[in-house]
């Protein structure tokens, strides 16, 4: 099976020019780029990204060169060790407390999936999860390392259907649900395999992406559509309110709440 948005997405190689890997970075995600990661490369700086159909880089003047790329084999105990918070003993602690969740950190291993509460983003979906999901199940779209599934469980999620395109990303997820014990109600597969809810099931609907990964990965659940699921969003620019409350409105969403971190939005639709 080839998942739905590697259809659409390529890895690319950046090469940069008089310009700092950092720098770089925080300029390709305000322009909506969805970055893998980047390192300092003997010849130059680097950085491996997702060119969705229709992006073009190359007449950025720091861009040396930006080509097809093949995953390289990387340390990804070395990646999380320099970007994620409270990394010791060979995990990533992540302390729920300042969203009133008292039960210990949730230890993540290192690994392909995304999300460890080094990116605002992520701290934007805990903030509005903290109140919507007790009881309920929560439907973790592009789940990545599978931190909010987790999140949603200590949260008192009844259980928790984490879905990603990447099955490296799955297989890490399903490894932080056993290493906190959280495997029995945390479960994680391809969206194609995520099993028919029922209309009277009660669920909330997490969304953790940049807006153009957002509209892919929607269109890729339309079994769920039906439901009219509470849906908590996250992975908007301030500069695309305008156009991302547009396409919300079309999809019959309604906002009830929002909040912003850093230049990025959240939403919280019925």
């Amino acid at each position: 099976m080839i998942p739905l948005c590697s259809l659409m997405k390529n890895l690319h190689l950046l090469k940069l020019k008089n310009i700092a890997l950092d720098k770089a970075w925080n300029r390709l995600e305000k322009m909506g780029v969805e970055l893998v990661y980047g390192n300092e490369a003997s010849e130059g700086s680097q950085l491996y990204i997702y060119l969705t159909k229709g992006q073009h880089l190359q007449q950025l003047p720091w861009i040396d060169s930006c080509l097809p790329a093949s995953f390289p084999e990387v340390d990804w105990h070395q990646q999380w060790e320099l970007h994620s918070a409270s990394f010791h003993e060979g995990k990533a602690h992540i302390s729920l407390e300042s969203y009133g969740i008292q039960s210990g950190p949730i230890q993540l291993l290192p690994g392909e999936g995304f999300g460890d509460l080094s990116h605002p983003t992520t701290c934007l979906m805990l903030e509005l999860m903290a109140s919507q999901v007790k009881g309920k199940t929560f439907i973790d779209m592009g789940c990545g390392s599978g931190i909010l599934s987790l999140a949603a469980i200590a949260m008192g999620a009844k259980r928790s259907f984490g879905i990603d395109i990447d099955p490296k990303a799955i297989e890490h997820a399903k490894h932080n649900a056993t290493l906190n014990e959280m495997a029995d109600r945390s479960h994680f597969c391809f969206p194609n395999a995520l099993p028919i809810v029922m209309p009277y099931e009660p669920c909330v609907i997490g969304i953790n992406m940049i807006t153009t990964e957002q509209t892919v990965a929607w269109g890729s659940v339309s079994f769920l559509h039906q439901h009219n699921f509470p849906v908590i969003s996250s992975g908007v620019q301030h500069s695309q309110r305008e156009a991302y409350l547009a396409q919300a409105a079309m999809r019959g969403w309604s906002m009830q709440n929002e909040i912003a971190k850093d230049g990025w939005l959240a939403f919280h639709f019925v």
